[in-house]
C-alpha cells in the first residue's frame, strides 16, 4: 500500500515538474523563435498571399501546368486554357496553385477531368518551361 501511494505522489510530482518546465523553459523559447524573422521569406511578389489572383504570372503558371499535363499524360486530349477554365491562388513568393478542368470546361464541372498544380517560379524568363518548378501535381479522372 505504501509503495502505491509513493508511486502516485511521484507521478503527480513528475507531471507538475514537466508542466513547469514546459511553461517556463520551452514555451518562451518557442515564442522567441516564432516571433523572429527566422521563417520569413522576403519577396517582391506583388500578389497578395493566400488569395485568388488573375495576373500575368498566374496565367503563365497555368500554361506551364497545362504543358506539364500534356508532357506527362499523353492519353488526355486537352485544348488551350482560357482564364475561365481555371482558378489560381497565390501562396506568396511566386508560388501558385492552379485548379482546372481539361478540355476547356468549367473547373467546377464534376463530369470533367481535373488537375490541381502547385507551381513555383524560379526567376528568369517566365515564358520558359525550365524556369518553373512543379511542386505538386494531381490529375483526377471523373467517376463513371
Amino acid at each position: 500500500m505504501k509503495h502505491k501511494i509513493t508511486s502516485i505522489v511521484l507521478l503527480i510530482l513528475f507531471v507538475v515538474a514537466a508542466y513547469v518546465f514546459l511553461i517556463k523553459g520551452i514555451k518562451p523559447f518557442l515564442e522567441d523563435v516564432v516571433s523572429s524573422d527566422l521563417f520569413l521569406v522576403q519577396s517582391d511578389d506583388p500578389a497578395e498571399k493566400f488569395s485568388m489572383v488573375s495576373n500575368e504570372k498566374s496565367r503563365l503558371a497555368a500554361l506551364q501546368c497545362n504543358q506539364y499535363l500534356r508532357n506527362n499524360y499523353e492519353d488526355i486530349s486537352i485544348g488551350e486554357l482560357t482564364e475561365d477554365d481555371y482558378t489560381a491562388w497565390a501562396l506568396g513568393n511566386y508560388t501558385y496553385v492552379i485548379n482546372t478542368a481539361t478540355g476547356g470546361q468549367s473547373a467546377v464541372d464534376p463530369s470533367k477531368d481535373k488537375f490541381v498544380c502547385q507551381i513555383h517560379w524560379n526567376e528568369g524568363d517566365p515564358l520558359e518551361y525550365d524556369n518553373w518548378e512543379i511542386v505538386q501535381f494531381e490529375y483526377t479522372k471523373p467517376e463513371e
